[in-house]
This record gives C-alpha cells, structure tokens and sequence, in this order.
C-alpha cells in the first residue's frame, strides 16, 4: 500500500468548543462529553449496536456528566 493512499492522522488536542463536539451527533460519528473529558464512542456504537446504545446515540454531541454519579463516577 502506498502511504499517500493512507489518511492523514488525526492530531489529538487537549480541548474541544462544544460546537465542535454538537457536529458529532450521529451513529457513524459519536462523541460524547463526560466530566469534561471527549470520548469518540463510534466504535463501540457500532460493534454492539442494539436498543441498549440508542440512548447514547441520541446524546451524542453532548455532554452525558449526569448519567453518572459525580462522587464514584459510576452509572
């Protein structure tokens, strides 16, 4: 494979404007906010899609902080 065929890399930033992260709203494209922290989830939405991740499909794009408890971090 010729390394001009390959896609650029992303380049990781330390931050995000919640504009940026609102244009990742779909299932192919999944981001989500929790405590401040930006987690792409498209993978894991698609190799288990299922009723169980269409909640997290429907935040995408935001933030989900308040699906957890902010004292253990646990759902």
């Amino acid at each position: 494979m010729n390394p001009k065929d390959l896609p650029a890399p992303i380049k990781r930033r330390r931050y995000y404007t919640p504009a940026e992260i609102k244009t990742h709203n779909t299932s192919n494209d999944c981001w989500v906010v929790i405590f401040n922290d930006v987690y792409n989830v498209t993978e894991l939405v698609q190799n288990n899609y299922s009723k169980e991740v269409e909640p997290i499909i429907k935040a995408a794009g935001t933030d989900i902080s308040h699906w957890f408890d902010k004292q253990t971090r646990e759902v």
